[in-house]
């Protein structure tokens, strides 16, 4: 495959559509041959799985003509003449075809050429047997039978291959492989005239072409889309409304959306990356909970998946399916297209690929309800011969089966585009948004009375291979993103479980001008870019809304659960308390009706919203509140607040009550009223509670004197922070306390022997603390002196231990020295600016005093230590410093001493 001057200005990869060469050729420098008389018997294999192997060995097994697909870019390789017409030059075209060489040639190679014997690309083309396709970048060139492989339709089981090398058979369809592109075309001679043969035509590339939209259909569509909806064709096709709907609905039937019918959209591209986030559950799935799809780009290897996608392109449309439909909707990827090794930005296949992938949907049928076909490639079908695309997608809606198919992007008329020239298949153009209108968007995509329906196509942020999405600025744009919008509309409808629709309902939707659900865009009626207009769920979706309707215990409410109804409907709610109750409370969606203690019945008239309604019972009785005083301010004397307990009790109406009030830990009853027991529950005892106070009596040991006092002792309301802080003698320090809870429950707790200050929260309870001291406990102050700073600046250690601190010195000042009770010490430094010193000479209250001084410039006086290497009579020097300061020396020496 040749791919010259590609310059495919890849700023985001937007799909154009596929397109592929002319299958047929008039006057073909080919000669004609014809094959051997002898023939050999078709077998038609009966197995599907045992085709696919077939087929995929034929592609691994023999290779196509050299030179059989060139790409010339436009903008680099090709000129044009006062007529239109594309020019090449003779030695680049030659090259280009392998006359000369088959080495790809850049970009420069072709300008430097471009004026050397300037041909028509045209007439070159058919003096050496090759068809021109023009793209929307570049020119294509393939050799009608460069394949050297025919398609043929036919239902005879003694079908002979006629001098095939290999072929692959499976009910009517039959591919065959020859030997060389004579043997092909004589091939296909022979089986234009058998009687048994129902349509034969010779094997073509495909390709995706890669196109940047023009700046001029740059929209801003991060204001397009919601936080549900990645494309923001969903909003304008009504899909959140639809989907809600069918939720409700579900709902309504008191089950899950995964209880929606399972709908299957296949997907024939360059497969899925499955393992992004958003096909999570949407492919799928076999009895043994494997992902089912098909490969047809060659033999399956060891990898569990072989429909990876390498390319992005498949991955992209099954997405936007995805994006739009529910969980129940699953995707069966069916790969046809590979990668182009020699540019990535290129995915390519065969023909006779896809067709095989379209007979395996239409086989899947049989088992899994496959409702549509996402079809975003194309063949360029200038002379209508591609009655096999028509074969199989009649074949496919005959099994229930749509196909929907993008329209190209090559602006050119769709009739001359398969299969989007097909009668059967749902043809899609491409909006934009223009304004936030929907316009036809010219700048790519193709037209004609072959249209059926357009749907949103340029800027849609899809799902990538990388695992993530494309985002505003790299959004792909095509037909390709306009077929899945459409796939995932039939895909909707066909979820409905309230209206069903049937294959001839939907079909009549998309293709009647006047049908009531789609929006008519362009001319009146159907029309060449617009064709019959956008599809809408807005007609699909009912004029509705929802009751969700919840009852507590002790009574029923009917109707209950979830309900749809008419906007504009009355709905009565009638109550049932359970005996000895009534209703206490109604909320509407969460908001408290007013008056709604004891109603047997509401009303809703005309209803014009969604509603959730809760509705709450009791029994008669009578209600218990118990309010239980909180902390509050002693010395500001602030406004007292409460924590509200409730009990509920049942009694005799119009008895009264006989409240007795609960204890509580802490607290006091105050006096309170008992209340008559009311039909209703409206009787209310109210009973408030003070905090109670309680005495903290710390003391010290009789036999300890190293404790000089305690501060802290008090009265303490309960649940207060309560703090004792001791002061010790010189060299003492706390031990442990000892908890006396008056009640005789004694424990003893021991603290960190450095800590200066207990807190608790006060017990309802008084209590007694005996504090218990250790000797060799002294406290260390930091005084700083010079430009720097010393955390912490006062700390308690044990004689005999290590003081750890932090010297953080200015800019330009380093640390001088470091003394404690006029000793001089030495630290350690154990981090970045954090030291540890010795204190085992300390015996009483001390000062730790830390001076830096200005930073010296640097001196051989000054050098500790130095490391020298090199070689002949160059050398490095490392200078470690006093202050720290590392200094790398390196210069030439003849003779040096340090």
């Amino acid at each position: 495959m040749k791919n010259l001057g590609v310059n495919l200005k890849v700023i985001f990869c937007g799909l154009v559509l596929v397109a592929c060469a002319l299958l047929i050729a008039v006057n073909l420098t080919i000669p004609s041959k014809q094959l051997s008389a002898t023939v050999v018997n078709q077998t038609v294999t009966t197995s599907f799985d045992d085709f696919a192997t077939a087929l995929a060995e034929m592609n691994e097994s023999h290779e196509p003509t050299e030179n059989s697909l060139v790409f010339f870019d436009k903008a680099t390789a090709i000129t044009t003449d006062e007529n239109g017409e594309y020019l090449v030059s003779e030695q680049v075209y030659q090259q280009a075809t392998g006359v000369l060489s088959a080495k790809r040639l850049s970009a420069n190679a072709f300008l430097r050429t471009k004026s050397n014997s300037m041909r028509r690309l045209t007439e070159l083309a058919a003096e050496t047997g090759y068809q021109v396709t023009t793209g929307n970048y570049n020119l294509v060139l393939t050799r009608p039978y460069g394949l050297k492989r025919l398609i043929i339709f036919s239902d005879s089981t003694e079908l002979d291959i006629y001098g095939a090398v290999a072929h692959a058979s499976y009910n009517s369809l039959h591919i065959h492989q020859y030997a060389t592109e004579a043997d092909t075309q004589a091939a296909y001679a022979y089986y234009q005239t058998c009687p048994a043969v129902q349509s034969v035509m010779p094997d073509a590339y495909c390709w995706i072409e890669n196109e940047t939209v023009d700046s001029q259909n740059f929209i801003d569509i991060t204001t397009e889309n919601t936080a549900t909806y990645r494309s923001w064709g969903a909003a304008k096709m009504g899909v959140p409304e639809f989907q809600k709907y069918l939720v409700d609905t579900i709902k309504a039937a008191n089950n899950n959306v995964s209880d929606l019918p399972e709908i299957v959209v296949a997907v024939l591209d360059t497969g899925i990356d499955t393992d992004h986030p958003l096909f999570a559950n949407r492919i799928l799935l076999d009895e043994n909970s494997n992902f089912i799809g098909k490969d047809f780009t060659h033999v399956n290897d060891a990898t569990q998946y072989a429909f990876e996608d390498d390319q992005g392109h498949g991955t992209y449309c099954a997405g936007i399916i995805c994006d739009l439909t529910l969980p129940n909707v699953k995707i069966l990827p069916v790969k046809f297209m590979y990668t182009d090794p020699e540019n990535p930005q290129l995915a390519t296949g065969k023909m006779s690929n896809a067709i095989a992938g379209v007979e395996y949907v239409v086989n899947m049928r049989k088992k899994y309800n496959i409702a549509v076909m996402n079809m975003s490639f194309g063949v360029d079908d200038p002379t209508n011969k591609l009655n096999d695309f028509s074969y199989q997608i009649n074949q496919a809606f005959n099994q229930g089966i749509f196909s929907v198919v993008a329209a190209g992007n090559n602006r050119q008329n769709v009739a001359t585009y398969a299969p989007a020239n097909v009668n059967r298949a749902i043809t899609v153009s491409a909006l934009k948004l223009d304004a936030n209108e929907l316009v036809f968007d010219n700048s790519y995509s193709n037209f004609g009375n072959g249209i059926d329906v357009c749907a949103p196509g340029t800027k849609i942020i899809c799902a990538d291979i990388t695992g993530d999405f494309t985002n505003s600025e790299n959004a792909p744009s095509g037909t390709s993103l306009a077929a899945p919008h459409v796939a995932a509309y039939i895909a909707l409808l066909e979820s409905d479980q309230l209206h069903t629709y049937s294959q001839n309902d939907i079909y009549q939707i998309l293709t009647d001008s006047n049908s009531p659900y789609l929006q008519e865009l362009g001319l009146i009626g159907k029309d060449s870019e617009y064709g019959n207009g956008m599809p809408i769920l807005t007609t699909a979706t009912p004029n509705y809304v929802t009751l969700d309707i919840k009852a507590g215990d002790l009574g029923q409410v009917a109707p209950l659960g979830y309900n749809l109804y008419a906007k504009g409907s009355s709905v009565t709610l009638e109550f049932t308390p359970d005996e000895d109750c009534y209703v206490s409370a109604i909320h509407i969606d969460g908001n408290l009706v007013t008056n709604s203690k004891g109603m047997t019945q509401y009303k809703f008239e005309n209803l014009t919203t969604s509603h959730t309604i809760e509705v709450d019972f009791e029994s008669n009785g009578y209600t218990v509140k118990y309010y239980l005083e909180d902390l509050y301010d002693l010395n500001t004397n602030t406004t007292h607040h409460y924590t509200v307990q409730t009990e509920k009790f049942t009694g005799e109406i119009g008895a009264l009550t006989t409240v007795v009030a609960k204890p509580f830990a802490g607290f006091t009853a105050q006096p309170f009223e008992q209340q008559i027991i009311t039909a209703n529950g409206s009787a209310v005892v109210e009973i408030y509670y003070k905090r109670n106070k309680y005495q903290v009596t710390a003391q010290k040991a009789d036999e300890d004197k190293g404790v000089l006092q305690i501060t802290g002792t008090s009265e303490y309301l309960f649940g207060a922070k309560v703090a004792l802080k001791p002061t010790f003698r010189s060299g003492f320090g706390l031990r442990h306390w000892v908890l006396d809870l008056c009640n005789d429950l004694t424990f003893t707790n021991n603290f960190n022997p450095l800590t200066i200050q207990q807190e608790f929260t006060m017990p309802a309870s008084d209590l007694i603390m005996t504090l218990y001291a250790q000797e060799g406990i002294y406290q260390i102050s930091v005084k700083v002196t010079g430009n720097g700073s010393v955390t912490p600046e006062e700390v308690w250690v044990k004689a005999g231990s290590a003081m750890i601190f932090e010297a953080k010195a200015d800019t330009g000042y380093r640390i001088k020295s470091v003394t404690c009770g006029g000793i001089e010490l030495k630290p350690t430094e154990i981090g970045d600016g954090v030291y540890s010193v010795n204190v085992y000479d300390i015996n009483d209250n001390s000062e730790l005093v830390v001076a830096f001084t200005k930073q010296k410039s640097i001196s051989h006086h000054d050098w500790l230590n130095y490391v020298i290497w090199g070689g002949g009579s160059v050398f490095a020097v490392i200078l470690f410093t006093g202050s720290g300061v590392l200094l790398f020396l390196a210069h030439k020496v003849k003779k040096r001493h340090f």
